[in-house]
């Protein structure tokens, strides 16, 4: 079992960007799964999003390990969270827990848009 977790905080001026993912990674028989029952149902997809894509990225360098990964937290705040902060969030959370280092593609630009290449 391999623990990820990554924070998001950024502040711009008056604009802020906040998301705190923490999940744990443990390689099993079959395809990806991503359990969220312990975070709340608005961030589910979000987070699904930033595992899938990780693996999908880390697939493209030789990274091809069958996990079960369980998002244990999603830390946000009312003003500065969204989608995007956390799909970012678990992507970075997830290539930690994976053992691999993140793309530098992935990232939110100082003009507050997300990039997740393809």
């Amino acid at each position: 079992m391999a623990i990820g977790e990554y924070k998001l905080a950024v502040q711009r001026g008056s604009v802020g960007a906040y998301a705190l993912v923490r999940l744990e990674a443990v390689v099993h028989d079959g395809p990806l799964v991503v359990e969220t029952d312990a975070i709340e149902t608005r961030w589910r997809a979000a987070a699904v999003f930033g595992v899938t894509y990780a693996q999908e990225r880390l697939r493209r360098v030789g990274f091809d390990e069958a996990l079960c990964v369980r998002i244990l937290e999603v830390g946000w705040m009312h003003s500065d969270t969204t989608g995007m902060a956390v799909a970012m969030a678990a992507y970075h959370a997830a290539c930690a827990a994976f053992g691999q280092p993140a793309d530098p593609g992935v990232r939110r630009r100082d003009d507050g848009i997300y990039e997740f290449p393809a």
